[in-house]
C-alpha cells in the first residue's frame, strides 16, 4: 500500500508541475498531493469474505515530514477497537485551526480526532453493509475504487475506498 500511495503521489506532482498557475489553482482541494503531504491509511479487511474498505486521511502539516505514510490494517473482528486506539495518538489531538470552529463550540474537541471518530464511524457501518450484501448475494460486489471524498479542514481531507485499491492505475 505505502509504494502504490508514493507512485500516487508521485503521478500527481510530475503532472501538477506541468499544469499553468491559473491550472494549479482549480485543483480541487481534494484531490492535492503536494508537498508537504501525509498520509495515514486505515485499511478494515475480511480475510473469509475477501472484502476491504480503506479510509486516506491526507494532512498538509507543514511542521510534519513530506510523503510521511502509515498504514494501519486490521481485521474486521478488532477494527473497532483498534480506530478507537488511533483516535488517542499525539497526531490526531492536533488543535483544529481557529477558522474550523463549525466542528464545535467546546474547545476540547476541536481536535483533529473528533473529525476521525465520524469517518471511522462511518467506515465502519460502510464495510458491516458491504459485508452483509456480499454474505447475502453470494458475491463480491466490492470493486476497487474511490467513492467519498470530503474536505476536513483547509489544510486536510479524506477518500474513503473499496475493495483493493492497489489495483487501480495511479495515473489516472
Amino acid at each position: 500500500m505505502q509504494n502504490w500511495i508514493r507512485h500516487l503521489v508521485q503521478d500527481f506532482r510530475t503532472e501538477y508541475a506541468k499544469l499553468s498557475k491559473q491550472d494549479k489553482e482549480n485543483v480541487s482541494n481534494l484531490d492535492n498531493l503536494s508537498s508537504p503531504l501525509q498520509v495515514e491509511v486505515f485499511v478494515i479487511k475480511n480475510h473469509g469474505l475477501m472484502i476491504q474498505d480503506q479510509l486516506f486521511i491526507f494532512t498538509h502539516f507543514k511542521d510534519k515530514p513530506d510523503l510521511d505514510i502509515i498504514v494501519n490494517e486490521s481485521d474486521s473482528n478488532e477494527a473497532s477497537e483498534k480506530l478507537k486506539e488511533k483516535l488517542k495518538d499525539e497526531k490526531w489531538q492536533r488543535k483544529l485551526p481557529e477558522d474550523e470552529i463549525r466542528i464545535s463550540k467546546n474547545e476540547s474537541k476541536r481536535i483533529y480526532a473528533t473529525l476521525l471518530e465520524g469517518l471511522f464511524i462511518d467506515l465502519l457501518r460502510s464495510f458491516k453493509g458491504g459485508a452483509f450484501i456480499t454474505i447475502f448475494s453470494k458475491q463480491n460486489l466490492y470493486q476497487a475504487g474511490i467513492g467519498m471524498k470530503r474536505r476536513l479542514t483547509d489544510d486536510s481531507f479524506s477518500w474513503k475506498a473499496s475493495g483493493n485499491v492497489q489495483q487501480l492505475d495511479t495515473k489516472k
